[in-house]
């Protein structure tokens, strides 16, 4: 069996390892100097390359010459981006689990045509074009479920010590048999010997990927957990704080409102007759039925009245009260703020417009909330995707309401056509899972 474009040399099995190794890293922040970085480093590996032919074919030598390149791609990734020394050896585990697994996944597949088809043995054209084909698809197919979950923020999730160990173990096991087998076996001669050998190097390979990513995935949904968490006992905190302050204003405005009202008609002044108008507006916020809605409302109002965004609300809020205030506050805090969000962006003041809805019908809850916007929306799972660009972690706030929704056996959906967003949900009070908040 002929092996493709000579695998076994350090020349191919470099460029497929660092194809792999980039695959994984080039969502990292890079070094200063990244560009000299990378030239230097690639420079070191070719000519570490030009000395591989020495040793080519000798066990005692082959085994520590892929074992130093290994160490060699941890050394780049680490040497060029900006990330700690054990997610370079994640990153580098991974790329090179990819590469081992390509390979083998290629033998296997050319033994199978040259047995099949005895004429095609030898065929070094085949084989090459065999080798790029795989290539072309394996190469997506990591980075479709693997490469593509890992974020510049992760590198935090990548750090388990006992994890990496065993993988790398894993790994260099593997690579280290199959460097025993294909020196000791003939794969004509010896078929069902060569293809379990093969097979255990792809299910070293696969347990290899599963005990980091297992890792990685695990890592990410604690980090989130965490993160819900901590946007609930913050949302909870926020409610007893602004409640606070608005029963106080409230009462504030009730007795300025009084004092105002005894001064002359005659003599009040414009800045005064202003002052008595605010002072209205605000005592007569909007009172839906429910104390947690009824403070959303008040809080928005003075920024909504500010930027010439118009309000219109129907709402049953005592349909509402099977829901825990701080689970009612969140839930339409975050709504309410993604709709003035999204109506700040529109131009035209004119335009600006929000509209609520809450009913209850055959024992389901349904909120409606509907703006214009401009621009486009993208969508991701089902769920808008923020426009922010700051660095930080957005679309928390979505994932609180679908918290909350989901706690309430209920759903959330999101919606953009002809310029109008809009939410809808659906609660179910009979299911509710939770109401206190995240357990």
């Amino acid at each position: 069996m002929i092996n493709p474009i000579n695998p076994l040399s350090l020349y191919t099995f470099s460029l497929e390892l660092f194809l792999y190794v980039g695959l994984f890293s080039f969502r990292f922040d890079r070094r200063r100097f990244f560009v000299p970085r990378l030239l230097l480093s690639l420079s070191l590996i070719v000519g570490y390359t030009l000395l591989w032919d020495l040793g080519n074919g000798i066990l005692a030598v082959d085994i520590p010459c892929y074992t130093l390149l290994f160490l060699l791609a941890i050394g780049l990734i680490y040497f060029c981006f900006d990330i700690p020394f054990l997610s370079s050896v994640f990153l580098a585990t991974a790329g090179y689990t990819c590469q081992h697994f390509t390979y083998k996944a290629i033998q296997i597949f050319l033994l199978w045509i040259e047995i099949g088809i005895p004429s095609l043995r030898d065929n070094g054209i085949l084989a090459n074009v065999i080798y790029i084909l795989f290539y072309l698809v394996f190469i997506p197919f990591f980075y479709f479920f693997f490469a593509r979950k890992i974020k510049a923020r992760d590198e935090e999730l990548m750090n388990n010590r006992r994890t990496i160990l065993i993988a790398v173990v894993i790994l260099l096991g593997a690579t280290t048999m199959n460097l025993f087998f294909e020196n000791a076996i003939e794969p004509f001669d010896q078929v069902s010997l060569f293809l379990v050998c093969s097979f255990y190097d792809l299910l070293c390979s696969i347990l290899a990927l599963f005990f980091l990513f297992q890792l990685f995935f695990q890592g990410k949904m604690l980090r989130e957990y965490k993160e819900r968490r901590n946007l609930w006992a913050q949302e909870k905190k926020q409610l007893e704080i602004n409640k606070e302050n608005f029963d106080y204003l409230m009462i504030l405005a009730h007795d300025l409102k009084h004092i105002v009202e005894d001064i002359d008609a005659s003599s009040q002044s414009e800045r005064v007759k202003e002052l008595n108008s605010r002072l209205l507006a605000f005592g007569s916020a909007l009172k839906t039925g429910n104390e947690s809605l009824d403070l959303v409302l008040a809080e928005r109002k003075q920024n909504m009245d500010r930027n010439k965004i118009a309000i219109t609300v129907m709402a049953d809020g005592s349909c509402l009260s099977f829901l825990s205030p701080t689970d009612c506050y969140a839930l339409f805090m975050n709504l309410i703020d993604n709709a003035i969000e999204a109506l700040l962006q529109v131009e035209d003041s004119n335009a600006r417009s929000l509209s609520l809805s809450i009913r209850k019908e055959m024992g389901l809850v349904f909120i409606h909330e509907e703006n214009p916007y401009q621009g486009t929306i993208a969508f991701q799972n089902g769920r808008p995707l923020s426009k922010k660009t700051d660095g930080f972690p957005h679309g928390i706030g979505v994932s609180s309401m679908q918290r909350v929704c989901s706690s309430y056996g209920g759903e959330i959906t999101f919606h953009a056509k002809n310029g109008v967003f809009s939410v809808d949900i659906v609660l179910d009070p009979e299911k509710s899972r939770d109401k206190d908040g995240i357990a």
